[in-house]
């Protein structure tokens, strides 16, 4: 997907690109975290304080940029990936009390309510995980302690979204399985509008371009979930299993599938 989307940014864009295959770019930077945090999940696993421990990465993260293999978002994110992996139902089922349903529905009015204030006093920047307390015009205290608010404050609005999905399965369910499908191939679009100049377009008139962009962002999501669309792009995305199917001995069962 690297070298795709960097041909179609070359080919059809008219980009230049550089440095892409260790400095992941655009979408591609959260394969490269993937990967990274699966070779630390046996050492997250078998480590008694492992989510303080991440927490700590995270906030030294903000020491450098990182830029080979996206580490800097790497460590960034630690917290959050290593909050998933020792997560377990029971304290799922605490998310799913009304209570605590109730509770998270007032958290996010509430936030949605403050993010137009914040939004002009707070870099975006901050949000990326990616840039260092040295370009955000920050010392290690200040900026470290900034980053572990934003942590908290990130971590409380993910459990209060959790909190609020539905447990049962609804018409959208199926399509949670193709995720991976979508936010692989749904840059070929976005940047595809780009160069078309529908972000110029939708730009001059802010509320109609916000409603034109969430439909077709909700559309394209959609259409590339579609199990008929999905199965055929799965093939890029997941190949191995489609070459054990073609390569001679190499067929397995649907039960082993």
């Amino acid at each position: 997907f690297e070298g795709l989307l960097a041909a179609f940014r070359v080919w059809v864009g008219g980009e230049e690109l550089e440095g892409i295959w260790l400095d992941p770019h655009w979408a591609m930077w959260f394969l490269a975290a993937l990967a990274l945090w699966r070779l630390v999940t046996p050492v997250l696993r078998a480590m008694p304080a492992a989510l303080p421990v991440a927490v700590v990465v995270c906030l030294l993260g903000g020491l450098t940029t990182g830029d080979v293999l996206d580490v800097a978002r790497v460590m960034g994110f630690l917290p959050f990936f290593t909050l998933g992996l020792l997560a377990r139902p029971e304290h799922v089922a605490l998310l799913r009390r009304p209570g605590a349903r109730l509770t998270s529905a007032g958290v996010l009015l509430v936030a949605a309510a403050l993010a137009p204030w914040f939004s002009p006093r707070v870099s975006a920047e901050w949000l990326y995980w990616r840039a260092s307390y040295a370009e955000l015009e920050r010392g290690f205290v200040e900026g470290a302690a900034g980053r572990l608010g934003l942590l908290v404050l990130s971590t409380v609005l993910a459990l209060c979204v959790l909190s609020l999905m539905p447990t049962s399965a609804r018409w959208f369910t199926p399509l949670g399985a193709a995720s991976l499908v979508v936010y692989l191939c749904h840059g070929f679009l976005v940047k595809g509008a780009e160069y078309a100049g529908l972000g110029d377009v939708l730009g001059a008139w802010p509320l109609d371009g916000l409603l034109v962009t969430s439909l077709f962002g909700v559309g394209v999501a959609l259409a590339l979930a579609a199990p008929q669309v999905a199965r055929r792009l799965d093939v890029l995305v997941d190949p191995v299993p489609h070459l054990r199917n073609v390569v001679p001995g190499g067929r397995r069962s649907n039960q082993e599938v």
